[in-house]
């Protein structure tokens, strides 16, 4: 304990850091794209940085934002000299390759709008080079984590051959412990590789424990199996957690893939002369997007109408659309505009828009295993119960390091626990659960939009039902045995 308490403060102040490196390096390729527009405009880095304090857009940046306001206002700095203190002890290389760099060549009279234009497209390869890498990582843990979940259980039965005394503690140390430390332990390997972003989702967490609840007290009520409470419980939840996840995150979908066309039109508005405004009220009637996103665009024209600015309010039910709605209000604040601006941005979001597209659709493979990886481990279950059920194995002893069919155990054959296979059948709802719950981390960037729980579980339920209730009649048949025994 002593050692604990002594080593504790350190492992808090590197946890942190590393946790705002991370953050950092996450928002730097949008921030910069950020401060190369605003720098078209002749906006100084520090102002960029200060006008993103209380916008919600970059939650780390705007951290390193009160940081440099502080040291200007209260602190006696510049705003360069700000900038480089700020950089000084980053703990994000980049972040500090960023700030160094360009108060170099604003103090060499360089021009400082074609570095950050230079940096935004470094950084926005280097995003794209991590979405394809996570890519290629979160498939080869999917197949991992299906082979394992499929070879662990048939390792675990197939001891019950030699030892069925001891199958039952090791299925339920598998249900305890194992299955949920992997689990875990893959969703946070998960979530430490993929690009994060700062979309925003709410469920309903207390309809979710009521239903759940609600579900288990009546099942338990009907004397229903240990894997049938803990499925249906499970599926209750996530289900009225997660439908307005599901909407939220649609909406947010149809945002995103609406975004890079809307710059483009908006662009070509700009070659034309239109304002932003009216560009805004035209594409909101006659633009090509998804209905939700026609929608908020004719709630920012109505707020428009009535003399807000665009900077006045926030709009975007998406991470990238709340930058591009704030980063177009800081547009029209500074009289910025020209069409190379929006040019700039609209390769920008649509790069970005395509690489999460694509690294989703490298997927489908991962979603397809985590369907039916459960079903197909229900299955060899069953497959299992029945061999031990109507075929005879007869019993081992032990000698050493020898095992043999003793001729005093003659006659005895292999027993199991009646409770071994609904206990295994609790072990695929928990391996199905988990399984699922990192899928939807690997596919939607979020733990919280879990309908993929409830698919998969109900899958694997139907699957167990089917087996348990109707297949056992023809298992007989498939192994030539007569339903009853003579004595």
């Amino acid at each position: 304990p002593f050692l604990i308490l002594f080593f504790a403060p350190s492992f808090q102040v590197k946890n942190a850091s590393s946790e705002r490196r991370r953050g950092l390096e996450d928002e730097l390729p949008f921030f910069t794209i950020y401060a190369t527009v605003l720098a078209d405009a002749g906006i100084s880095m520090y102002e960029a940085f200060k006008r993103l304090i209380g916008q919600g857009i970059f939650k780390w940046i705007e951290k390193d934002a009160v940081y440099l306001v502080r040291a200007v206002k209260f602190l006696g700095f510049d705003p360069l000299s700000a900038l480089d203190s700020l950089a000084h002890d980053h703990p994000s290389k980049e972040e500090r390759e960023l700030i160094f760099g360009y108060t170099s060549e604003l103090r060499s009279g360089g021009d400082v709008a074609r570095y950050l234009q230079d940096k935004s497209e470094e950084l926005l390869r280097w995003l794209e080079f991590r979405f394809e890498k996570y890519g290629d990582s979160v498939s080869d843990i999917g197949e991992m984590m299906t082979a394992l979940f499929f070879i662990l259980p048939a390792m675990i039965l197939a001891t019950a051959f030699i030892s069925p005394n001891t199958s039952m503690t090791t299925v339920w140390m598998m249900n305890a412990l194992v299955i949920p430390l992997l689990g875990v332990v893959m969703i946070f390997q998960i979530r430490g590789m993929q690009p994060r972003t700062a979309d925003l989702y709410t469920g309903n967490l207390m309809l979710g424990i009521i239903a759940g609840a609600v579900t288990v007290a009546v099942l338990f009520i009907a004397r229903a199996p240990l894997w049938a409470l803990l499925s249906a419980g499970l599926v209750s939840w996530s289900l009225a957690y997660s439908i307005q996840v599901f909407v939220q995150k649609r909406l947010a979908d149809e945002e995103e893939r609406s975004i890079a066309p809307f710059l483009r039109d908006v662009t070509e508005y700009r070659k034309s002369g239109y304002t932003l405004p009216r560009a805004i009220e035209k594409l909101a009637s006659e633009g090509n997007y998804a209905e939700s996103f026609k929608s908020t665009l004719k709630s920012i024209h109505a707020k428009l109408s009535l003399g807000f600015r665009l900077s006045d309010f926030k709009a975007g039910r998406s991470w990238i659309g709340r930058q591009i709605f704030f980063l177009l209000g800081q547009i029209e604040d500074t009289g910025g505009g020209n069409p190379r601006e929006f040019e700039a941005v609209y390769r920008f979001a649509e790069r970005y828009t395509f690489a999460k597209r694509t690294v989703r659709s490298r997927m489908r493979i991962y979603e397809i295993l985590t369907l039916f990886t459960p079903v197909g481990l229900a299955l060899l279950i069953f497959i299992m119960s029945a061999m031990f059920t109507f075929l005879k194995f007869p019993s081992f002893s032990f000698s050493g390091s020898m095992v043999s069919v003793s001729s005093s155990s003659l006659g005895a054959y292999i027993t199991l626990p009646p409770q071994l296979f609904t206990a295994s059948y609790v072990m695929v709802i928990e391996a199905g659960f988990f399984i699922a719950l990192s899928s939807t981390v690997a596919v939607d960037f979020t733990v919280k939009n879990v309908w993929r729980v409830a698919l998969t579980l109900i899958l694997a339920s139907a699957t167990i039902f089917v087996l348990t209730t109707f297949a056992p009649a023809l298992v007989p048949h498939i192994f030539h045995v007569p339903l009853t025994t003579p004595e």
